[in-house]
């Protein structure tokens, strides 16, 4: 649906829409007697001219705003945050909405990765470039149900310090998602199955 982008715009398209139908109205009303008076006639009309040229310079000046309904469908609420504790990334990523999310994670450091590792019965990404031996990694956690919360481990060389590059894609919703770096991990969540990248 086509909407005016501002409340002075719909006011704008009122009061054009009102003085077009007098212009009408007082075409109509005026016609028969302005027929034989050759200069009223003429200062009418110039009257009406200007008028229109002042209505389509206020046209020119007003826009648009389209509302899309596309998107209202889709509930995913995805999250992504990272934290760190000494050599290891700590990647969680959250899903608080209704649909099952696909999210691609990027991590970029300054060491490079050694290892990745998958904990709480989380099944291990697919990397799709970097990783082991490089300093960066791109990968994807697939089906990611909602109201659950996985948790990813990567190793680097070195201590591990400010991501240089930390970014969160949805496949749901077609877009970037929040990806937030907290700083030093309060402790490495444990338990459950590992899995681990194999060498």
């Amino acid at each position: 649906m086509i909407l005016p982008s501002t409340p002075h715009n719909g006011i704008s398209i009122i009061i054009l829409t009102i003085a077009i139908v007098v212009i009408i109205w007082v075409l109509n009303l005026r016609h028969k007697r302005l027929k034989k008076k050759g200069v009223s006639r003429m200062f009418f009309y110039l009257g009406i001219a200007f008028i229109i040229a002042g209505c389509v310079f206020v046209v020119t000046q007003l826009d648009f705003r389209i509302e899309s309904q596309s998107n209202t469908t889709s509930n995913a609420q995805t999250t992504v945050h990272c934290c760190i504790l000494g050599n290891t990334y700590q990647v969680v990523a959250n899903n608080q909405g209704n649909d099952t999310d696909t999210v691609f994670v990027t991590l970029g450091t300054g060491s490079l990765i050694t290892d990745i590792k998958a904990l709480m019965g989380a099944s291990l990404p697919t990397i799709i470039t970097g990783g082991k031996n490089a300093n960066f990694v791109t990968f994807e956690i697939d089906k990611l149900l909602p109201g659950i919360s996985l948790y990813y481990l990567v190793y680097v060389f070195f201590n591990a310090e400010k991501p240089r590059e930390f970014t969160a894609w949805s496949e749901k919703t077609k877009s970037n998602i929040t990806a937030t770096f907290t700083g030093q991990c309060p402790e490495i969540i444990g338990g459950g199955p590992e899995e681990t990248v194999p060498h």
